[in-house]
């Protein structure tokens, strides 16, 4: 199914809304996981419907996708492009590794990244957005996936073992 891609709501990170009809045509349930793909770049992401903006978007004849900057950085996309969506379904992962171009020697930086990040679904080379830490000093930014076991996409859990590493900016 092709969607068209609109701007999430403010404060949305790592999640995507899609609209009525393309929720349904996907047979999907809140928090079920799709893959957005252009070409051949892609990422996964809880789907929720997009309750409340059938008003505010009902001149778009077209089923549409509500997603965040990072989400359509990855998928090489602007406002208004198409892409195509199917359904995922994640494995829980062991493992996952994930690269930040600040590492911050923030203590607890590796609990505090697993907080934010359990139960959201990522696959290799997905770049996520952390939200700024509460009382910490790290102030939130992006973090590229750069390994999970299994190889595959993946739902990180409680019992994930997150390793997080240095990006070096040349690299993104």
């Amino acid at each position: 199914m092709n969607l068209r891609v609109l701007k999430a709501r403010p404060g949305e990170t790592n999640l995507v809304r899609l609209s009525g009809d393309a929720f349904s045509s996907l047979s999907l349930e809140a928090g079920d996981v799709v893959r957005l793909r252009n070409g051949d770049r892609s990422a996964i992401a809880a789907a929720y419907p997009a309750d409340g903006e059938v008003v505010r978007h009902a001149d778009i004849d077209a089923p549409w996708v509500m997603t965040d900057g990072a989400f359509r950085i990855n998928l090489g996309v602007n406002l208004g492009n198409e892409v195509s969506a199917t359904t995922v379904d994640p494995t829980d992962a062991e493992r996952s590794t994930f690269a930040m171009p600040k590492l911050p020697a923030t203590p607890r930086i590796e609990e505090m990244v697993h907080n934010q990040l359990r139960s959201l679904p990522v696959e290799l080379g997905q770049t996520i957005f952390l939200r700024k830490g509460v009382g910490e000093r790290y102030r939130g930014g992006p973090a590229r996936v750069e390994a999970t076991t299994p190889d595959a996409p993946v739902r990180i859990t409680a019992d994930t073992e997150i390793t997080l590493t240095r990006l070096d900016l040349s690299e993104w």
